[in-house]
């Protein structure tokens, strides 16, 4: 048998598993994101000359053919199968069906928002944690880069087909943002539960909205702890005394909800 059969064989063998694989991937149809696909088929390209090699070298030659290619095929194919074995899981897509594609509710006007009960001012500095981070955002802020392409083909992560956020609200006036993500802000520093969570104001680049979140664009996962903690925190609070200010700041919350992060950049 000569050496190039040999090293044919062996990267057939890479090739089914990489085939396997892709099709466990859904061949990344799904993804919107062009570098980590990259990252993800020259990772398997990776299996396949890895397959070669290793079939090439290790296969027993022995005086009947079959069983020379056999054994090239086999150590091509458990060459990767190995090495995802010792390193990774088995590679997926995420679930990313959570996720509204709506425009979320508009926050209210600059008249009703300020109508609502001002916050009692003391002899203390304003609190810097409740100030709101603005963030411009770009489309292809939403998309994962090469690293994350060949984490996923080596099972190291899962690929994301969208990115989502934990959404309150949106308005066209950065005034009414500001003010709506500071009371946020405030209320949720009262809660243990919610303690870490802030405030972002997002202004996508195609948008003229501004959109109120908790936290950030997240994975899917992640918003869902957020949507929870978040409505739960809504309750406490609508159910216990408390201010008039805080009792509609809670309303607003509990109308937030979890959508898709392409969903923003839609006028």
């Amino acid at each position: 048998m000569s050496p190039y059969q040999k090293l044919l064989i062996g990267g057939i063998g890479a090739l089914c598993l990489s085939i396997l694989k892709l099709i466990n991937a859904n061949f990344y149809l799904g993804s919107t994101n062009s570098a980590a696909v990259y990252g993800a088929y020259l990772t398997y390209l990776g299996y396949i000359i890895l397959g070669t090699v290793v079939g090439f070298i290790f296969c027993e030659e022995q005086e009947d053919v079959q069983k020379t290619r056999k054994s090239a095929f086999l150590m091509g194919l458990l060459a990767p199968s190995i090495l995802l074995a010792i390193i990774a899981q088995p590679i997926s897509l995420k679930d990313t069906d959570a996720g509204k594609t709506t425009q979320p509710p508009s926050l209210g006007s600059i008249i009703d928002i300020f109508a609502t009960p001002v916050r009692a001012q003391t002899a203390q500095p304003a609190d810097v944690s409740t100030t709101p981070k603005l963030r411009y955002v770009e489309q292809k802020d939403l998309a994962a880069g090469f690293e994350a392409g060949v984490r996923s083909a080596l099972g190291l992560q899962t690929l994301p087909r969208d990115h989502v956020a934990f959404v309150v609200g949106k308005t066209k006036d950065q005034a009414i943002a500001k003010k709506t993500a500071m009371d946020i802000n405030a209320l949720l520093a009262k809660s243990d539960s919610t303690n870490a969570m802030k405030v972002t104001i997002l202004k996508p680049d195609a948008n003229e909205s501004y959109y109120v979140t908790i936290g950030d664009f997240v994975s899917p996962s992640m918003a869902a702890l957020i949507d929870r903690s978040i409505k739960e925190t809504a309750l406490k609070v609508l159910a216990a005394p408390s201010t008039p200010e805080d009792k509609a700041t809670a309303r607003i919350l509990g109308k937030g909800d979890v959508y898709k992060g392409a969903t923003i950049f839609n006028k």
